[in-house]
């Protein structure tokens, strides 16, 4: 990581408090906001999950960073980020709520995983951007999905 990274990155988590915040906020937004006051008895058994439900679970958390990882290649990664932030700021603006302090801290998570993304490609000669970037696209289509990734992205920040 360049030195100019670096203090760019310092100068990003200083600003993702307010950021974080407000794609929360976002996102719970999407829910029906409904939550179960049901309790099970104490005799009730416990399920047991296999390996599959877990990771499948994980994949479908908030800001999961696992399910940045599993994606693959770095390239696909930062890539993926690129286009998740992008989301988030397209969201977060939608709702009108944004400050210029936080749209200014996305935009500069964005242009760190585009960096990355480009430092990658360039190490890899077999790397089609707009190919990459396209497929990325159609495989996490949901907003909220994206959203989420997103999260997990300014978590691999931190």
């Amino acid at each position: 990581m360049t030195v100019q990274e670096r203090n760019a990155r310092s100068t990003v988590l200083a600003r993702f408090a307010g950021a974080i915040l407000l794609a929360f906020t976002s996102l719970t937004a999407c829910s029906d906001g409904t939550l179960s006051t049901d309790h099970l008895p104490d005799d009730t058994p416990q399920a047991s999950y296999s390996a599959q439900d877990r990771r499948s679970a994980e994949l479908l958390s908030i800001g999961n960073v696992g399910a940045i990882d599993s994606v693959g290649s770095p390239y696909r990664q930062a890539t993926l980020c690129v286009v998740a932030l992008e989301t988030l700021l397209e969201l977060v603006e939608a709702s009108g709520t944004m400050t210029s302090e936080q749209r200014e801290a996305i935009g500069q998570s964005r242009r760190l995983f585009e960096q990355r993304a480009q430092r990658a490609a360039a190490s890899e000669d077999s790397i089609n951007p707009i190919e990459e970037r396209r497929a990325i696209e159609a495989q996490y289509t949901g907003r909220r999905e994206q959203a989420q990734l997103a999260l997990g992205c300014l978590r691999k920040l931190q």
